[in-house]
């Protein structure tokens, strides 16, 4: 038997090479399989002795209190300054200026010489655009490269025209134990021009060596790849190369192995398996040559691999047990607002956190998660009781909600509009228990999100143009965008827009150019509403419209990297973005600083690598206007979604048939689609947590009704029903046809009119379904029948059709064997009689 591979490839069948976050994004795969570690660090790998006995507190930094987390702030802002200049972002396109792929790199010489990952720079002479860290544009091409199972890097040139470019010297990563702090650098997800962003910071620290390879948690995005890995001095002691599906699991090429070829790289030659032949993709290579190695054939028996069971799961506690350790240390930073944090459960749904914030009950929470009025709102304390919360006021802009609780013997939080962190200052996320939540840094000074967002980003469902000049003629006021394409199911499809139709204004902003129609769309979650206004047909229109999750299903898995996102993550204004990793059911709770201060509110998880927080004032101002409102009179109105529906009846069948076109469809990603054949309506998407679809029925009198979904199963997974206020629960499996699937059963005492509402139960992450509709028979007579017939116990009609054809057959069978029994019985009774039965020839024989 083969031994298994561990130290590179048992890393690498889960990993994705980050470079090009809008060419590698979508051609990497997660490659499957888990990490093989040792007690020290990952795949087998052992520190450097040396390291290992390394009892430098500059190098481990250990944060064992509130004062050497300070002194670590101290080390980070300075080094934010030393090397954040020298970090690059590049950016490849073609003759047409469309781009092709981005990635990270960073300046180790004055006269213009970037180290970067071998995957990122490829074969020599790729021309590229060298974005310095202030967003100066510089021009580039590639020299040379290395990039296989031995190494990662490249070189890029620059023509600095004259200018002394900001360098960073190298560094040794061999001179790095397990545990010591780093700080990474790149452009996840490709450089923000619009306006500017500089290299995000990141803090982590070393998970273990693998040869040429450095294993860090922290976290890293696509478009990261080529970007630096520093130790605390400032030296550049790694190059990014690939993540993980885990955020906190990341792989950088050493310094080392970079010296090693530089020379080589320099005389203008691509090495390594990966780029032997230049046709072809070199990352598509990677994923068919290590998935071939997966395969055992080329597996070594003696390549020093030694996997032993349990070594993953001991490494990881390792690397648990050193984050659990960091935050015990800092409890006492958090550990007084614990009890002043609630959490928000929508619909028996862990949604968010909320802070309690005065002592009148009102909680502040994340607005986008607490889903369509139709859901019901608990607010969970931390001695466990539950109480109901109602919505009483929202800021849109900051996606931020006042609940009307009743609490009044918790003790607020107060937010420190005074004090707000800088680039590289410690940001800690409270949580309901003593310890912290999470401790992450501030990776950029002020920043504006919605640059790199996405993953959560709304869409209208429409394409749009500059209108021409003689179409600007024809156009009100001159101002508005051309629409040249609907998408199908989208809400502008929905409301009836289509090609040619005129765009306006969307949420009273005027759609002067494409980028500010969109903006407004921003400032919302999918699945809300936007008021759109909109020339048809020469009429002039104003229709509220919903907005979608964009269904682009395996860039949101991309960007998330296992993890939930938040549902609305982008149009915030200014945010702190910090590197902690922090679940989407975690936001809506306070963030403290490293003296324990209120600082901020979490409000998003963006992506696999940065989580937003608000800014105290924003959070206070909000607050104050919010609350303003309500002791004016100014409060929400119950959201009803039933107001405007049709009533269904049933027909004279004993059937209500519920279809696409008498209910209504809600949330980020429900959709009403077309069959290509015969243009039949359909209900798709279910892809979210919020998504409903709701119908309003007339019972014509009291009695039984059993409920059966006419469904075709997509990704599968289970459904709440709601019939009034009975509660079914049914699992929906995957099928290749539409079928109707049994519900249950709901009595009702009275003849009433009532909501059928359908829902996803938790939080799916693909489509669940394909619903045609929804069919409900009166079983009450069908009940009253079983005595006499019991049969008639089956309430669905057409397991009873076909149960009483074979009972027909079975009684048929039946009759058939009564008949020839007594055939028989005939027969044997004539043959007793003498004479009977027999012929004259043998009567008349002697």
């Amino acid at each position: 038997m083969m031994t298994p591979r561990v130290a590179c490839d048992s890393w690498f069948r889960q990993s994705v090479w980050m470079g090009g976050c809008t060419r590698c994004m979508m051609l990497s795969v997660l490659l499957a399989g888990a990490i093989q570690c040792h007690a020290s660090g990952v795949a087998g790998v052992d520190p450097p002795p040396a390291a290992r006995a390394s009892t430098d507190d500059s190098l481990s930094m250990n944060i064992d209190s509130p004062d050497a987390l300070r002194a670590l702030e101290v080390r980070l802002r300075a080094l934010a300054v030393k090397v954040r200049p020298a970090v690059v972002g590049i950016v490849f396109t073609d003759d047409k200026g469309v781009e092709l792929g981005s990635g990270s790199g960073t300046i180790i010489t004055a006269d213009g010489w970037v180290l970067t990952a071998g995957h990122v720079a490829q074969q020599p002479g790729r021309k590229a655009s060298v974005l310095l860290a202030d967003g100066t544009a510089l021009t580039g091409v590639t020299v040379g490269a290395h990039f296989g199972p031995d190494g990662d890097v490249g070189l890029i040139k620059v023509a600095t025209g004259g200018r002394v470019l900001p360098v960073v010297p190298m560094g040794k990563s061999a001179s790095l134990a397990t545990g010591d702090p780093i700080v990474a650098f790149g452009h996840p997800l490709g450089p923000e021009r619009s306006p500017w962003r500089p290299p995000p910071l990141r803090f982590g620290r070393v998970i273990g060596r693998d040869g040429w390879r450095l294993a860090i948690d922290a976290p890293l995005s696509p478009g990261d790849s080529g970007g630096p890995v520093f130790n605390l001095d400032g030296e550049l002691v790694g190059v990014n190369s690939e993540a993980s599906e885990r955020p906190d699991l990341n792989m950088a090429a050493s310094a080392e192995s970079a010296n090693a070829r530089m020379d080589i790289m320099r005389e203008g030659l691509a090495t390594g398996a990966y780029l032997a032949d230049p046709t072809k993709d070199p990352v598509a290579v990677a994923a068919e040559l290590r998935s071939g190695a997966d395969d055992g054939e080329d597996a070594d028996p003696n390549d020093g691999s030694d996997a032993r069971a349990g070594d993953t799961t001991y490494a990881r506690k390792e690397q648990a047990d050193r984050h659990a350790n960091t935050l015990e240390m800092l409890a006492a930073l958090t550990d007084p607002y614990a009890d002043s944090i609630v959490s928000i459960i929508v619909d028996s749904r862990d949604a968010c956190y909320g802070v309690v914030i005065d002592d009148e009950g009102h909680v502040l929470t994340k607005a986008s998660e607490l889903g369509t009025g139709a859901r019901r709102i608990d607010v969970l304390l931390g001695d466990g009781l539950s109480v109901q919360g109602k919505r009483v006021a929202v800021d849109s802009a900051l996606d931020l909600a006042i609940l009307e609780t009743g609490i009044t013997d918790v003790t607020p939080i107060v937010f420190d509009v005074d004090t707000e962190p800088e680039l590289g200052d410690a940001v800690i996320s409270v949580g309901r228990g003593m310890a912290p939540l999470a401790l992450g840094f501030r990776g950029l000074g002020v920043y504006v999100s919605g640059g790199s967002d996405g993953a959560s980003r709304a869409y209208l469902g429409v394409a749009m143009r500059q209108p021409t000049d003689e179409e600007r003629a024809a156009i009100p006021g001159g101002v508005g965008q051309i629409v040249s394409a609907v998408m199908p199911g989208s809400g502008a499809a929905e409301a009836g827009m289509v090609d040619g139709d005129v765009i306006l204004r969307i949420d009273g902003v005027v759609a002067a150019t494409p980028e500010s129609a969109a903006s407004p769309i921003r400032s919302h979650a999918p699945g809300e509403q936007v008021s759109v206004e909109f020339m048809h047909s020469g009429e002039r229109r104003t229709v509220s419209m919903r907005i979608l999750r964009p269904p682009f299903g395996e860039q949101r898995v991309a960007l998330a990297g296992g993890a939930i996102l938040s549902r609305r993550a982008t149009g915030f204004g200014e945010v702190i973005q910090h590197d902690s990793i922090v679940a989407a059911q975690n936001m809506g709770g306070p963030v403290v600083d490293s003296r324990g201060r209120v600082v901020g509110l979490n409000i998003a998880r963006a992506d696999r690598m940065k989580t937003y927080a608000l800014a105290a004032k924003r959070v206070r101002a909000s607050i104050e206007a919010m609350l303003a409102r309500v002791q004016a009179g100014d409060v929400m109105p119950p959201d009803d979604p039933s107001v405007g529906l049709p009533v269904v009846e049933f027909a004279p069948d004993g059937f209500a048939r519920l279809g696409v076109s008498n209910g209504r469809a809600l949330g980020p990603t429900n959709a009403v689609v077309s069959k290509e054949k015969d243009g039949e309506k359909l209900l798709g998407g279910w892809a979210d947590a919020d998504d409903v679809a709701v119908w309003k029925v007339r019972l014509p009198a009291a009695g039984r009704y059993d409920i059966v979904l006419d469904v075709q199963g997509v990704g599968g997974g289970k459904v709440d029903v709601f019939f009034g206020d009975d509660l079914m629960t049914v699992h929906v499996p995957p099928t290749r046809e539409f079928g109707l699937l049994r519900v249950g059963e709901s009595v009702s005492s009275v003849a009433e009119e009532l909501l059928l509402r359908i829902q996803p139960l938790g939080r799916p992450q693909a489509p669940l379904m394909l619903l045609r509709g929804v069919v409900i028979q009166r079983t009450d007579q069908l009940r009253m029948a079983e005595a006499a017939l019991p049969l008639l116990r089956w309430k669905d009609f057409e397991r009873f059709k076909r149960e009483w054809m074979r009972e027909e057959r079975r009684k048929e069978r039946e009759a058939a064997r009564e008949k020839m029994k007594s055939e028989m019985k005939s027969g044997a009774g004539a043959a007793a009689v003498p004479g009977a039965g027999n012929s004259n020839e043998e009567q008349g024989r002697p």
